[in-house]
């Protein structure tokens, strides 16, 4: 029998390495172009609006849009602005690496080396500015004060983009906790439904032994081995299955009436079994071994009380959208249970439908006099 296919499960480790450049640099080439034509721009507009002559333009009141369009790509395509440019985003790309590099430093730390950052970019690129000016254009001489005021003039540019750096790479240090988060979550869920699967066999096969036990010591040998053979057949079902994947209702039907041959083998007339599953059900999904606590606890509860015989039901419906799946017995009652959600029993159920399908699947006990049922929600999930 098909049961359950055996898939790797992917490795889910945190690389806690630092790449020295963010993985979305393209992004940020883009910004710092985008960043360096409009304050070209802005610049142009400027002399426009001050100074006209100073850049060979025209006052704004002789300007059409077109006309000014094309003294604006004439004005940007000029050898000293592209160089300016360039120079402006070497700088711009330094000052991000820069404030990259101190990712997970205190916020104060990273502010003081946005600053140290900005003040050092300001200054280089009024060197370099002043020097591609003087080779390009005309020489002017460099003294101290020009030189510090040009750097302050810098700063606001400069400042701007240092910033937006900030911002963009403690953005990027957000979204990397965010991923590293969602993956320690992942990991938290796939243990929790490791465990809560894996915990089922271990108890199954204590009661499965003394089950074994009790027949040696009644001298039921037969009975005995037919268990044993069932028992070794039902672990090499199971075990080979992956508990991070759902299985066909079918198989998981089919597996309850091997573990039943099981118990009969035990209680032999005493028990019997009645299956209802429609045939348009047999491909619908839910998590494996998930009805294993509910028939077990069914049998071992409803023979508490040393009854002759225990009528047990299961059965499947489709209701809307959602998988009803109902177990049923009619031995004892509400005064011999356990109380519900201790052991492994109803607990384990309720915490795997959860992980499972969270808020959208429901487990509801109805205990009585006249027996105990349990009856599982869950979304209608098909193959």
């Amino acid at each position: 029998m098909a049961f359950m296919g055996q898939d790797a499960v992917p490795n889910n480790g945190i690389d806690h390495s630092r790449r020295s450049i963010p993985a979305d640099h393209g992004l940020l080439f883009a910004l710092i172009a985008i960043y360096w034509v409009a304050f070209q721009f802005i610049y142009c507009v400027y002399y426009v609006l001050t100074d006209p002559e100073y850049l060979g333009l025209k006052a704004l009141e002789d300007y059409s849009l077109i006309g000014f369009a094309i003294d604006y790509a004439i004005f940007f395509l000029q050898p000293v602005e592209l160089l300016c440019c360039a120079f402006g985003a070497l700088i711009c790309y330094a000052i991000y690496m820069a404030i990259h590099a101190g990712r997970g430093w205190r916020l104060r730390w990273q502010l003081l080396s946005a600053i140290a950052a900005m003040t050092a970019g300001a200054c280089a690129f009024t060197l370099l500015t002043n020097l591609s000016v003087n080779l390009l254009l005309h020489p002017e001489p460099m003294t101290l004060i020009r030189f510090m005021r040009g750097s302050i003039v810098w700063l606001a540019p400069i400042g701007l983009w240092a910033g937006a750096a900030l911002a963009f790479a403690y953005n990027g240090e957000m979204r990397e906790r965010e991923r590293q988060f969602a993956q320690l979550e992942s990991q938290a869920h796939v243990a929790q439904i490791r465990a809560l699967r894996f915990q089922v066999n271990p108890h199954f096969l204590f009661n499965t032994l003394n089950s074994i036990s009790a027949l040696i010591l009644d001298g039921r040998s037969g009975d005995a081995e037919r268990m044993l053979l069932a028992l070794a057949t039902f672990f090499r079902t199971t075990l080979d299955g992956d508990p991070l994947r759902d299985v066909r209702l079918a198989d998981e039907m089919a597996l309850q009436r091997l573990y039943l041959q099981i118990e009969q083998a035990r209680f032999g007339s005493r028990l019997r079994v009645n299956i209802d599953l429609p045939p348009a059900l047999d491909e619908a999904r839910l998590p494996g071994l998930l009805l294993q606590p509910l028939v077990e606890n069914a049998i071992r509860h409803g023979m508490s009380d040393g009854r002759k015989r225990l009528n047990l039901h299961i059965g499947a419906r489709e209701n809307m959208q959602d998988l009803i799946i109902e177990v049923r017995d009619d031995g004892a009652g509400m005064d011999t249970r356990a109380p519900v959600g201790t052991g492994v029993g109803l607990d384990n159920v309720r915490q795997r439908l959860t992980a499972r399908f969270g808020d959208r699947a429901q487990v509801r006990a109805v205990a009585s006099t006249h027996g105990f049922g349990v009856e599982l929600t869950m979304p209608l999930v098909a193959a």
